[in-house]
C-alpha cells in the first residue's frame, strides 16, 4: 500500500536584475534546474535517493 504525504514547499528566492535580459534568463533557468534536480527525490516520493545524494554530495561551496 502506497502512503500518501503532503509537502508544503514555499521557497522565495530574489534575483536582482542585472540590466543584461539574456544573463538574467539564464541565471533564472540555472535556478529553476538546480531545484528541479534537487527537490525531484522528495517531489517523486524517492527518499533514499535523496538521502543518498544529499550524503554523497558536499554543497558547502555552493
Amino acid at each position: 500500500m502506497q502512503q500518501h504525504r503532503k509537502i508544503h514547499f514555499a521557497p522565495q528566492i530574489t534575483v536582482i536584475p542585472s540590466g543584461n535580459p539574456e544573463y538574467d534568463r539564464s541565471v533564472a533557468q540555472e535556478v529553476t534546474d538546480i531545484l528541479r534536480r534537487d527537490l525531484s527525490g522528495v517531489l517523486l516520493g524517492d527518499e533514499v535517493a535523496l538521502r543518498a545524494d544529499a550524503a554523497l554530495t558536499d554543497r558547502s561551496d555552493t
